[in-house]
């Protein structure tokens, strides 16, 4: 199982995993046909880990179609372009997805290479929201109702459609929900 990434500090992850519409960070490799355009890892969404054990397509396949990006997040290849990359880029790309993919997209039900330890992230998340007070105060308020019942609202905060949030905005929102909550019981 995945854990959080240990050269990530919580309050940075938090920050990371709290981005909209999608975290994305730079990866190293270039392809030989276009080796100017810097390659970027975009988070996947769940719909999205799910097309590849709906359509049967292999692991690979998918996370190089959904997960590489440019800077700005927009995916770069589609499903045939991604057939016309040579053995060697696909494998060296592939890899460097997977390493970015366990620091930006942890989620509730991936893959096996995929499958994180939602419990060390939960704990790390809980203390990043700590460290970071005014995402923690906007996110972690981020409901409808009395706080002893409430309807989560995190779409509010990262002001996207519920439909987009990510598991990682859940595990986030979660996180600041918990530690608000720890803290309110504390007080009483």
């Amino acid at each position: 199982m995945i854990k959080p990434p240990a050269d990530i500090t919580p309050a940075k992850l938090f920050r990371l995993l709290c981005r909209v519409p999608r975290p994305v960070v730079p990866i190293v490799a270039r392809f030989a046909f276009m080796p100017e355009q810097a390659l970027h890892c975009r988070a996947m969404h769940p719909l999205e880990w799910a097309e590849w054990e709906d359509a049967g397509d292999d692991l690979e396949t998918v996370v190089l179609q959904h997960a590489l990006c440019d800077e700005m997040g927009q995916p770069l290849l589609d499903r045939e372009s991604v057939f016309l990359l040579t053995d060697s880029e696909r494998e060296t790309v592939f890899a460097e997805l997977v390493s970015a993919l366990n620091k930006i997209g942890p989620g509730y039900q991936r893959p096996e290479a995929f499958r994180c330890d939602v419990d060390a992230w939960h704990t790390a998340l809980e203390k990043g929201a700590a460290a970071n007070v005014s995402i923690l105060l906007s996110l972690g308020t981020a409901y409808e109702g009395a706080a002893d019942r409430y309807t989560a609202t995190p779409e509010r905060y990262f002001g996207i459609d519920r439909r987009e949030l990510l598991d990682g905005h859940w595990m986030a929102y979660r996180a600041a929900r918990d530690v608000i909550e720890k803290h309110q019981k504390r007080r009483r």
